[in-house]
């Protein structure tokens, strides 16, 4: 595989038009230690995700503190 020696760029500005370049990069010299690191870190996020596995804790706490207000205002119009 050729490792490209230059990146093209397009840059949108805040009037909308784009300017197009290029930046050319030199390849930068990677020891033993960073190349096994890097090659963890990509092994570790080949596993496909799977959202149950986490939980929202904002949303439960968000949830419990509007039912807590709920409650308070029921008390305090003597719904119950």
């Amino acid at each position: 595989m050729k490792i490209p020696q230059s990146i093209h760029t397009t840059t949108y500005t805040m009037n909308g038009f784009a300017r197009l370049g290029t930046t050319s990069y030199t390849r930068q010299n990677v020891n033993e230690a960073e190349l096994t690191m890097a090659k963890a870190l990509i092994a570790s996020m080949e596993q496909p995700f799977e959202p149950v596995a986490y939980k929202d804790e904002y949303q439960e706490r968000l949830r419990f503190w509007r039912l807590r207000w709920v409650l308070s205002e029921m008390r305090r119009l003597d719904f119950f």
